[in-house]
């Protein structure tokens, strides 16, 4: 590595196995300097994190397991500026986390931190992105406090209503699961959001259709009854419902769609014939009519078609290889 300029020796030590790095960081000191760049593996931090820092100062992106020196460790993570939690069993307190001035993503969905509340925020109001999964004591007041949030996963947090989303005018990405008090207001103060996830939510096309610069859907096991209004948003290109109940008349609101994934929907076939602008479409447990195949041969823009376990006849589907042979996938 010696003849490598020094940007590039950071990348390759980036990519490195962290025993190796440290092998080479003893070898030879003229490596010690890019050494520093690396980042260590969740799996491989141990002991106290003062000694991590002083090893590699530089690793800003930090991804920890479980830990036995919870008040010592966060006084040295003051300069990270992504922190992923995994399987975490020790209560963290939200006094911790007033070291951490530099965090702007934050990830706690696979842990356990059962003292994870309101008054946390106050000292994470620079995060643009934050994941939080299966929490029973933050509330809208401290969600609130996140008005810089450009990307929220949030998973079975049952205090959460319209009132602590309608803060986030930034937000572009919103992954929510069992929000059952959030509705389709909320979506009148979300103004920039692009990518919408909603899995056993109560959002409605309604609702939907105020997102002007929504570009990704994707919904599953959700009430929807209609998807007229769709044609309204331009800019959507690629969506997604599983296990729905969308029928054929619905796909006609489809036609600027590029990218479709229907998943146990009540569809025979006979909406195909609207989906004009699809280049990639895949088809999951569905009850497709016969009549209606022929319905996907003549997409116009089709390039990439998959079938899996669907009631299609093995005749039907190596009739559509036949017609279709490199666009053509099932099982």
């Amino acid at each position: 590595m010696n003849c490598l300029p020094a940007e590039l020796e950071r990348i390759v030590v980036g990519f490195m196995n962290t025993a190796k790095v440290i092998r080479m960081r003893i070898v030879n000191k003229s490596f010690r300097e890019a050494c520093k760049w690396h980042t260590p593996p969740a799996n491989y931090i141990k002991g106290r994190l003062r000694y991590l820092k002083a090893s590699f100062p530089y690793a800003t992106e930090l991804k920890l397991g479980c830990r036995m020196y919870l008040d010592d460790d966060f006084l040295h993570l003051n300069h990270v500026h992504k922190l992923e939690f995994q399987i975490f069993t020790k209560t963290i307190h939200s006094r911790y986390f007033r070291h951490l001035t530099e965090l702007v993503y934050l990830d706690i969905r696979h842990c356990d931190i059962i003292a994870f509340q309101d008054d946390t925020f106050r000292y994470l109001t620079k995060l643009t992105h934050f994941s939080i999964a299966d929490n029973r004591n933050i509330t809208d007041q401290g969600l609130s406090l996140l008005s810089n949030l450009k990307h929220l996963y949030i998973h079975n947090v049952e205090h959460i209503t319209n009132k602590g989303l309608s803060t986030m005018k930034s937000l572009t990405f919103l992954d929510m699961y069992n929000l059952r008090t959030v509705t389709d207001d909320v979506t009148e103060h979300l103004p920039e959001l692009r990518t919408l996830k909603m899995t056993m939510g109560t959002l409605t096309m309604k609702g939907i259709c105020n997102l002007k610069n929504l570009t990704h859907l994707d919904v599953t096991s959700s009430p929807f009854t209609t998807t007229q209004g769709m044609e309204t948003l331009p800019s959507l290109v690629r969506v997604s419902f599983t296990c729905c109940a969308l029928r054929d008349e619905d796909l006609e609101h489809f036609g600027h769609v590029k990218k479709l994934f229907l998943y146990g929907s009540r569809i025979s076939g006979n909406g195909f014939r609207h989906l004009t602008s699809v280049n990639w479409l895949a088809l999951h447990k569905m009850n497709l009519k016969l009549e209606y195949i022929d319905q996907l041969i003549h997409l116009p823009r089709i390039q990439n078609l998959a079938m899996y376990e669907c009631s299609v006849p093995k005749e039907t589907k190596l009739l559509l290889k036949e017609k279709m042979p490199t666009i053509f996938h099932s099982d």
